[in-house]
Formats: structure tokens, C-alpha cells, sequence
């Protein structure tokens, strides 16, 4: 049998590895740091913990409240947008 595997486009979050590595070493517990996130993944695809804990973690990482809206878009979205209030 043939298998075939299709893999998304990557490039928004190449383009932020840095970050998203942040991300994940500030908010993740090790063992929830996802081996491959594409653009289309969003918080719901890679993080399957408690909600109100990461909403939490994020507020006192980057002042910033998540809400369903940030769990719903491409992770590499909500890392702009996080970046940005860090900056501000």
C-alpha cells in the first residue's frame, strides 16, 4: 500500500521560529512542545491542556488576555500579535 502524506506550507512560522520557540518554553510544559506546527495550525491544533491555564501563563508572559478568537486563528498570527504588545 501507497501512502501519501501531505505537509502544509510552513513558511509565516519559519519566519518566527524564534518566538514560537519562546512561546513554547515560556508557556508549554516540555513535554507539550509540538515537534511541527505549519500555518494553518492553530492553539487548538498544538496545545491540548487546560484552556483557562494557558489563557493565564499568556497574560502574565506578554500582558496580554487570549480569548477563543486567538485559540481560532494561525498560531503564527497570535505570535504577532503577542510580539507586538511585548514591544509596545
Amino acid at each position: 500500500m501507497n501512502k501519501q502524506f501531505t505537509i502544509f506550507d510552513s513558511m509565516q512560522m519559519n519566519k518566527r521560529q524564534l518566538k514560537a520557540e519562546e512561546f513554547y518554553n515560556a508557556i508549554f510544559d516540555p513535554d507539550e512542545i509540538p515537534l511541527v506546527v505549519t500555518d494553518e495550525a492553530s492553539l487548538y491544533d498544538i496545545y491540548l491542556g487546560d484552556e483557562l491555564e494557558l489563557i493565564e501563563k499568556v497574560k502574565k508572559k506578554y500582558g496580554v488576555t487570549i480569548n477563543e478568537k486567538h485559540f481560532n486563528m494561525p498560531f503564527w498570527q497570535l505570535i504577532d500579535i503577542l510580539e507586538k504588545n511585548n514591544s509596545d
